[in-house]
């Protein structure tokens, strides 16, 4: 019976030193209010609350203010990823001015974007604006999964 117990001890000593040297995964999904244009639930907002593994959810709506992810930083096994509905309306993910890309990437890695139309509108603002742009610092790992692109023709 003693011995029992020394091997019970062992192996509870040893799934605790497990579990405090386990890497804590977190993994938060945030859902954005496409109503909102500022406060907790701003898409915007939302975005600076984002760490490696987090899901932003864009539900059905017009996200009229672009998508900036300068240096948002997922990790290799901890992709973060902005996301709209997977069937019913469309998250469309736009700009109102000339200033800025629909999606800006800057410093951005580890990144998912899927289920979103994206429309530069360059048409209604009358001026060159990219859908998906890149530049600046060092941009890698990007997935870009059953996303729409449009608005992208000013002549």
């Amino acid at each position: 019976m003693r011995f029992s117990r020394v091997i019970h001890i062992r192996y509870f000593v040893l799934v605790s030193v497990w579990m405090l040297a386990a890497p804590q995964c977190k993994t938060d999904v945030y859902v954005a209010d496409p109503e909102a244009t500022d406060g907790p639930n701003f898409y915007l907002n939302l975005l600076s609350r984002l760490e490696p593994g987090d899901t932003l959810i864009l539900p059905a709506g017009i996200y009229k203010y672009g998508l900036d992810l300068t240096d948002l930083q997922g990790t290799s096994s901890a992709w973060i990823t902005v996301a709209g509905p997977e069937s019913g309306g469309e998250a469309v993910v736009t700009t109102a001015t000339a200033c800025c890309n629909a999606v800006q990437l800057d410093g951005t890695a580890f990144v998912a974007l899927r289920n979103l139309t994206i429309d530069a509108n360059s048409e209604g603002i009358g001026a060159s604006i990219d859908g998906v742009n890149a530049n600046g610092k060092p941009t890698h790992d990007i997935r870009i999964e059953n996303c729409v692109i449009t608005g992208t023709g000013f002549h």
